[in-house]
């Protein structure tokens, strides 16, 4: 024994305990991987909202003569993914009952609207509409209300197209997107 020493043990602090070596190093472990984990899940979420307002392009060969004289047979179109359209956008979409097939088409009405196809013309809420395409339509259709969510979409090559004049409206979850003619 030292002179003037205290032999008496030393206790520790019981509020707050210490850890072993080996204890310290798996608590910050823990704590770093838990961090980490963190991040990557921020990270994964920030990726998911940047890839759903990016647009997905398509680039295809245009099949058929329903949108004459606008797009020819074998002539190379872009699709641009889209959930927001205006009268008279060329769009791509997969009519009603087709899960396979992909058409393209004009949108001439809009959700909400009346339309009807009488005396070779397009007739928007009763009123005759100015159509881009300047053909007398061989067919009538009676007039129907296009549901909220649903487009009126026909072909420019009017009386040889099949489009919303034989399968009607067509929901906007249909619609991949915008066309546009690629050069």
């Amino acid at each position: 024994m030292e002179a003037g020493g205290d032999d008496t043990p030393r206790k520790e602090d019981s509020k707050s305990p210490s850890l072993g070596g080996s204890q310290l190093i798996l608590k910050r472990a823990l704590l770093i991987v838990i961090g980490l984990f963190i991040v990557g899940f921020i990270l994964s979420l920030l990726r998911d909202v940047y890839l759903e307002s990016v647009p997905k392009t398509i680039t295809a060969t245009y099949p058929g003569v329903a949108m004459e004289p606008t797009l020819r047979n074998g002539q190379t179109i872009k699709l641009v993914q889209s959930q927001e359209f205006e009268r008279l956008d060329l769009v791509g979409y997969k009519p009603p009952g087709d899960r396979d097939r992909w058409f393209v088409g004009r949108i001439i009405g809009l959700p909400g609207e009346t339309i009807a196809i009488t005396d070779g013309r397009v007739v928007l809420d009763g009123d005759p509409f100015d159509d881009v395409i300047p053909v007398r339509h061989s067919y009538t259709v009676e007039p129907i209300e296009i549901p909220a969510g649903s487009y009126f979409i026909l072909g420019d090559n009017r009386n040889n197209s099949a489009d919303s004049h034989v399968f009607g409206p067509v929901e906007t979850s249909r619609i991949f997107g915008l066309v546009e003619i690629a050069e």
